[in-house]
Parts: structure tokens; C-alpha cells; sequence
């Protein structure tokens, strides 16, 4: 892929798209057949998300010169990012839910883990008791019914499911008046039937009542979790629907003729139709599809270990790449809420250009975060209404930002309100303006260090052994300071300018993904034959599914996948599982396998095989592979201009201003260097180059920037 500014192209020329709405911008990236490119970043609209992601398919399509219709219309796949579950979540506006439980259950979701009241919470607040708890309920204690029946841990029915009892118990939560219902019965999924009955209930009485029963989003063990998982997905799904539909309406009357295809939290894409019913894992969307184009681009430049953050307007995300492949997890967090849900495990935090400077009324100190001024009111400089000063400001101040080139030229900035902002900080502070500028951006760039140090190091990976790819409007101002503070010797700006619209363009390099999930608890010495028969099962819903989507069989890929653990322990290391057959020689494989994962993960002799073998659920990967966009190199010419512009900005090393060079993105050629102190000025994000470090542009667009060991 290259980057340009227009894309003239033959008018049967086909292309794939991707669009990620983000809190304070939407991003779109159009690729043709070829690798060409064209970007472009609008303000989010949060209250109306499907008039951003239509306005930027209007940018894009303007750029290219050519009608959105057109461009719609010659579109073989339109992938998307969504953050509207996420908002539910954050504003607490999903929807009223009703949960249908076992008989004496149905509390387990109020009652939550033992570390519920510190789970998801940082130091600070676990610190302060009076302000600490646990979070609101997902469903209230008055929403939640009881009904008769119980399924033992043999799958076996020990009592039998009263059905009049149990659709009573249904009108009692529709007279309350809730949008939506989850059912989550005891060992349901060993047997489903039940609940499956109790779904058929509420489809003849509330048709239109958003449902989620724990067998059909969370099959697995582990009743608080599966509890919340699919109190979680009903919480989400109307809202999530409802969005779905009208932006499926909004692309089909505009020339779109195929499903918009929405990134999940486990690493693809699927219809929107489907993402509507299993909601709960459009959660984390957006930044999911930047780590789907992080393992994309890495893997063509070589490098297999990479640490992906996205530094937005709102937060700080973070995922791995680890051996080639993003890093996954079974278990999510939304808030202090713990559930079950296959995923790209991403990290975020409160760290974004957006995220609003204070000071501590006790220490003095300066705080940055996590609330953020978001795209309205924004920072200060944005002039939108927003007083209070923010990263984007300190940037601002420090010179690493030109308010006259923002978004390329498309937004101006205004330095005097930044000024006025940082000032009120400072007479607070009791600093002056540079050193509280400086300040603000040293605390944001501090707390990004500690979310990567935790989510490396608890993994037993060396951040050094890692490249580190920084993109989103912010994370290339931040880039070659936050790597020196890691320790890492390579930053990589992927793709120029595409980095800052970076998750947009990894939505539009995903594959269509269907995950498939069975708990089936047994010990060691397996049996081969009851696992391979649940494999089987997953496997052949997997190709029928693939196939109802249009999916030839050499464009289907299965993957297996078990959790093991040692008996009576808590952790599970999750092992990939040859295909065919599982004998007693594959059984043995697949313990020698998660003995070996387990110590890589923990530590050399933490194993303890005396304790017994124990699988706890096993995973199918089914992929539907679509169409890449091609990567077209470019040849390395070095040519640069004349001479480069130059303004003064500040090096937090030696406490001063010092001039920079400043290079514009348009005059950028492969094989072009270029030393700092320097300033890379690109349409969707800034590149500071820090003196002591050095940029190369290669021959896909990139910067790669090498960091000196010792810079002086």
C-alpha cells in the first residue's frame, strides 16, 4: 500500500474499505486493487456516529474525485469499527435488562468474585476504601427472576424445566417494562435446552425483546462470568442493533449492495446482521483493528514481536504481537465487570491528546487523565468551547505541533487559548508555562510506559525484545520518547501518514472470523475420541456458516484450540490443537505442548505435573478469508528537498528549546533520512523525531526511526 493524495483510478477498478469512529475523530482508509490509498479523518459525531462514518466515506470519495455512489458501488468489502457498545457501557446508557436465572442463582451476579470490589480499579481509588465498592449492577436485584429447573454437571436433567412457572417469571420482567432479557441457567452449557426453551418463550410473548441466552455468546464455565457476559451482550445489543440497521440502511441507499462487515474483539470481521446479535463483542472494536493491521504490516516487514499503541483524542490503546500472531485472552473487563469472551487482548487507558491536565489539591502534583475533553468541547486550542488544558495543548505549546498544519491545514489551532490554558495549570503548579507544558506531557508519557511495562512483563516478555509501532493522531508526537523510556531501539510509524487513521485501514486488512466455544471439563488421560467429536461438531458448523456467507473451501481455514490447566489451579494456558484425529499420542502432545506454554508464560520449574492434567474448554477458529490489500513498494531514491523548514521545540532531555528541522509529509521519498531534532508534518498526525534518534523513510511509506543506545 502507498499512500497519496488522490486515487485516479480505471473505472472498473474495485476497492476495499475501512472506517473506524473513534471519540474524537472518524477515520477512513480506501484501498484499490493495486495498494494505492486514500485517507481522511472527520469529527466524530457521538450522538449521531452513523452521520461520521458516512461523512467520512464522503471525504474519501471526494478526494478521489469521484461520487459516493460510485464509490459505494464499486466497494467489494466495507469493514467497520464501531465504539457504540463501548459508549453504552461507558455513559450507562445501554439497555433495561432483565436476567433469568436458576432457582436459588440469581444473585451470583451481584454477589461477583471476591475481588470484585478491586478488579478493574486502579491504586488510587482501591486506596481511598470510602470511595471504593462495587460497580452498579448490569441488572438490578428487581429485575432479576428465578425460575425452577437445574441441570447437574453431567449435562444430566435433575429437574425438570416448569415452563408455566418459568413464563411467568418472563411477564413479571416484561410488565417492568425491560428492553431486553439474558437468561444464564446453571451448567447450561453442557446442556442448553433449557435455556433454549426459555428463549422460545420470550420470542412468542416480546418478539421484539433483545434476548441473549449464556449458551449461545458464553458456553463455558464459570457461572459469574457466563452471568455477566450475557447480562453484558443484552446490556449492549439493542442500541448496537438499532445502530447497525440504520447505518446498513444509510450504505445500501447510497449504493452499497453488500453487508457491512463489522471487527469484533476476537481479531475479524462478521456481518452486521450477526454483530448485532452478539453485540457484547463489537466491545473494543476500533482498537482490535489496529492490531489486525499491525500484524499485517509486521509481518512483511519481519518483525514478529511487536508492542501497537493508538494514541487518540480519548485514550491510549495497547495489544502485542507476539511470534507473528496478536496476542489473545478468554476474559475481558468492562468497568469492574469480569466476563468470558474470546478476544485481542488491548489495554487501555485514559491517555489521550484529549486527556485533561489537573492538579492534585493535596500533593501539588500533576495529573493527567483519564477524563478527556473528547471531540466537543476538545482542548483548548480547538476553540470548540473547551477551557481546560490538555496533552494537546502541552503539545502545542512545546512547538511539537504547527497550529497552522493540523489535520493538515483542515483545522486551525489556537496557540494563545492553549497558552491560557497551561498557565491556569501553572499558576496552580506554581511552575511557569514550559515546565508545566513539559510536565504534562512527561506524566502522560509515564503512565503509557507503566501500561506496557505491566502488560509485557506479567506476560514474561522483555519490552526490549519488541518493536514499537505508534499510531492514532497522537501516538508519533509521543513515539521516540515513550520508546527511550522502554528502553526499545525501533519505533515504526506505519504507513506515514495512514498511521493516523491506523485502525481504519486494519479494519479494511481483517478476515471474516467465527469463533466456536464448548466447555467440556474432563482430566487427564483424555479422551480422544469425546475430543474430537467436539471438534468435529465446531468445525462442521464453522465451514456451513463460512459456506452460507459465500465462502469456497480453499478460503476456509480451521483452527483448534484447547484451555488446559493444572488440576485444581486457577490459570489456564490456552494450546493450539493439531487437526484430525485426537489419539493417545495427540492427547500426550497436547499436554507436553501446554507444559511447554506454561513456563514460558510463568517461569522455568513453576509447572507441577503431580498435581494432574485438566482441560477446561475447547475453541475452534473458523476463517473466511477475504481479499488483502497489496502492499506496493516504492524504489528507494533518497532524494530530498533544498532545504527543510525549521521552528524550535522543546527536548525534554536537555530541558530547553533547540531548532528543529521540519520536513513535510509530500516531500517524503523512500530511502529519505532524517536526523533529529526534527518535526515529520503528515495530514493526520505529527512524527518527533528526538535528538539521539534518526528516521528512514522505506519503500512502503514508513518510518522506521532507530534510537541511539546512549544519546548524548
Amino acid at each position: 500500500m502507498a499512500v497519496i493524495d488522490t486515487l485516479s483510478t480505471p473505472s472498473d477498478s474495485r476497492f476495499v474499505c475501512g472506517i473506524d469512529i473513534g471519540g474524537t475523530f472518524t477515520d477512513c482508509a480506501v484501498v484499490d486493487e493495486t495498494g494505492r490509498m486514500v485517507t481522511a479523518k472527520v469529527p466524530s459525531t457521538p450522538d449521531r456516529p452513523a452521520e461520521a462514518f458516512m461523512d467520512a466515506l464522503a471525504a474519501s470519495a471526494a478526494t478521489m474525485g469521484v461520487p459516493l455512489g460510485d464509490l459505494l458501488a464499486r466497494c467489494d468489502q466495507l469493514m467497520h469499527g464501531t465504539t457504540v457498545a463501548t459508549n453504552a457501557v461507558v455513559q450507562k446508557r445501554g439497555a433495561k435488562v432483565g436476567l433469568v436465572a436458576t432457582l436459588g442463582h440469581g444473585e451470583a451476579i451481584l454477589h461477583m468474585r471476591g475481588a470484585g470490589r478491586t478488579t478493574g480499579v486502579n491504586i488510587e481509588r482501591m486506596l481511598d476504601i470510602p470511595s471504593s465498592g462495587k460497580p452498579e449492577p448490569l441488572v438490578p436485584r428487581a429485575l432479576i427472576v428465578e425460575v425452577v429447573e437445574r441441570v447437574d454437571c453431567d449435562g444430566d436433567v435433575v429437574v425438570p424445566l416448569d415452563e408455566a412457572q418459568a413464563e411467568a417469571a418472563v411477564r413479571r420482567l416484561l410488565d417492568q417494562g425491560v428492553d431486553a432479557i439474558a437468561i444464564s441457567l446453571l451448567w447450561a452449557f453442557l446442556n442448553p435446552d433449557h435455556e433454549q426453551r426459555i428463549k422460545a418463550i420470550i420470542r412468542r410473548l416480546a418478539p421484539d425483546v433483545y434476548v441473549t441466552a449464556s449458551s449461545d455468546i458464553a458456553p463455558v464455565m464459570g457461572e459469574y462470568e457466563r452471568t455477566v457476559a450475557t447480562a453484558l451482550n443484552s446490556y449492549v445489543g439493542p442500541v448496537t442493533r438499532g445502530y447497525l440497521r440504520d447505518l446498513s440502511e444509510r450504505v445500501t441507499g447510497a449504493g452499497y449492495g453488500r453487508d457491512v462487515l463489522i471487527v469484533e474483539s476476537t481479531g475479524g470481521v462478521v456481518p452486521a446482521p450477526r454483530a448485532g446479535e452478539e453485540a457484547s463483542l463489537t466491545l473494543g472494536s476500533g482498537p482490535v483493528a489496529g492490531i489486525i493491521g499491525t500484524r499485517f504490516l509486521a509481518e512483511a516487514l519481519g518483525m514478529p514481536n511487536v508492542i501497537a499503541v493508538d494514541m487518540g483524542g480519548t485514550s491510549f490503546d495497547l495489544g502485542l504481537v507476539r511470534d507473528g500472531a496478536p496476542v489473545t485472552s478468554d476474559t475481558a473487563l468492562v468497568g469492574q465487570y469480569q466476563y468470558h469472551v474470546p478476544n485481542v487482548d488491548v489495554r487501555s487507558i485514559g491517555a489521550g491528546g484529549g486527556s485533561i491536565a489537573s492538579v492534585d489539591e493535596i500533593s501539588g502534583g500533576l495529573l493527567v487523565g483519564p477524563d478527556s475533553a473528547g471531540a466537543v468541547p476538545g482542548p483548548a486550542c480547538y476553540r470548540r468551547g473547551g477551557t481546560e488544558a490538555t496533552v494537546t495543548d502541552a503539545d502545542l505549546v512545546l512547538g511539537y505541533l504547527d497550529p497552522a498544519f493540523f489535520l493538515g491545514g483542515r483545522m486551525a489551532l489556537d496557540r494563545r487559548a492553549a497558552e491560557e490554558a497551561i498557565d491556569r495549570i501553572a499558576e496552580q503548579a506554581g511552575l511557569d508555562r514550559t515546565r508545566t507544558a513539559a510536565g504534562i506531557v512527561k506524566v502522560v508519557e509515564f503512565r503509557m510506559a507503566d501500561l506496557i511495562r505491566t502488560t509485557t512483563i506479567e506476560r514474561g516478555f522483555d519490552p526490549r525484545e519488541f518493536s514499537l509501532f505508534v499510531y492514532g493522531g497522537a501516538g508519533p508526537v509521543h513515539g521516540v520518547l515513550l520508546a527511550r523510556e522502554l528502553g526499545i531501539g525501533t519505533v515504526v510509524v506505519p504507513m506515514g501518514n495512514a498511521a493516523g487513521v491506523w485502525s481504519a485501514l486494519g479494519a479494511a486488512t481483517s478476515h471474516v472470523l467465527f469463533v466456536y466455544r464448548q466447555s467440556d471439563p474432563q482430566t487427564a488421560p483424555f479422551d480422544g475420541e469425546r475430543l474430537t467429536r467436539a471438534y468435529r461438531e465446531m468445525e462442521e458448523r464453522g465451514r456451513r456458516e463460512l459456506r452460507d456467507q459465500g465462502f469456497s473451501d480453499e478460503r476456509i481455514e480451521i483452527t483448534r484450540r484447547a484451555s488446559i490447566r493444572y488440576r485444581y489451579q486457577i490459570h489456564e494456558v490456552e494450546i493450539e490443537v493439531a487437526a484430525g484425529d485426537i489419539d493417545e499420542a495427540g492427547a500426550q502432545t497436547m499436554l507436553d505442548d501446554f507444559e511447554r506454554a506454561y513456563e514460558a508464560k510463568y517461569g522455568k520449574g513453576t509447572g507441577f505435573p503431580a498435581a494432574g492434567f485438566e482441560v477446561t474448554s475447547l475453541k475452534v477458529l473458523a476463517v473466511g478469508r477475504l481479499t488483502q490489500p497489496e502492499l506496493a513498494q516504492r524504489a528507494r531514491d533518497g532524494a530530498r528537498p533544498d532545504s527543510f523548514d525549521s521552528r524550535e521545540i522543546y527536548v525534554p532531555d536537555e530541558e530547553r528549546f533547540v531548532r528543529a528541522a521540519v520536513a513535510h509529509g509530500r516531500d517524503l521519498r523512500p530511502g529519505m533520512e532524517i536526523a533529529g531534532p526534527a518535526v515529520i508534518e503528515l495530514d493526520w498526525t505529527t512524527v518527533v523525531v528526538q535528538p539521539g534518534s534518526r528516521a528512514e523513510v522505506d519503500g512502503l511509506g514508513n518510518l522506521i526511526i532507530r534510537l541511539e543506545e546512549n544519546p548524548s
